[in-house]
């Protein structure tokens, strides 16, 4: 390309040439579409540079890293929560790991709702639900105990089962 634009457009004997750097002669019309073409493909690499670059810079929501620099790390487990539901209704996600970032937001009963749906579909992951850290806020509430017993994980003495109030 750096070739076809050192053409240099000569007038001998009343005709229009083009001589370039080899000393060679062109009509004067070929090298307007040689300089046309340079120019339409420099345009090109523009586009796809624009093309490429746009959506690096474009500003991103602020997910789960904003929330937590602008209100702390409540609300940045209550945005990782949200993006986790929203990336489970978009395609397949394991009932577990969307329960546990809910109940790691506090949403309790959003949390109780999927693991349900982890105890129909038989998620061997829900086994893990006693010593996971993010169901840690949960455990006192009943309906994880009658979860423990359908599940078939021993009541009585676990330590991960908080004592009955008498």
């Amino acid at each position: 390309m750096a070739d076809e634009l050192r053409w240099i457009a000569q007038t001998s004997s009343g005709s229009t040439t083009a001589t370039g750097v080899a000393g060679t002669a062109a009509p004067a019309g070929r090298l307007r579409w040689r300089l046309v073409a340079a120019g339409v493909a420099g345009l090109v690499a523009l586009v796809a540079l624009t093309a490429w670059l746009v959506p690096r810079l474009a500003p991103r929501p602020p997910g789960a890293a904003g929330a937590f620099r602008a209100a702390g790390p409540r609300a940045a487990k209550r945005a990782l929560a949200d993006r986790t539901v929203e990336r489970a209704r978009i395609g397949p996600a394991n009932p577990v790991e969307v329960a546990s970032a809910l109940a790691e937001a506090g949403e309790t009963d959003a949390a109780f709702a999927w693991l349900e749906k982890a105890y129909v579909a038989r998620t061997p992951q829900l086994l893990h639900v006693v010593v996971l850290p993010a169901f840690r806020s949960i455990r006192s509430d009943p309906r994880y105990e009658g979860l423990l017993g359908r599940i078939g994980i021993p009541l009585r003495g676990h330590p991960s089962v908080p004592p009955r109030p008498q």
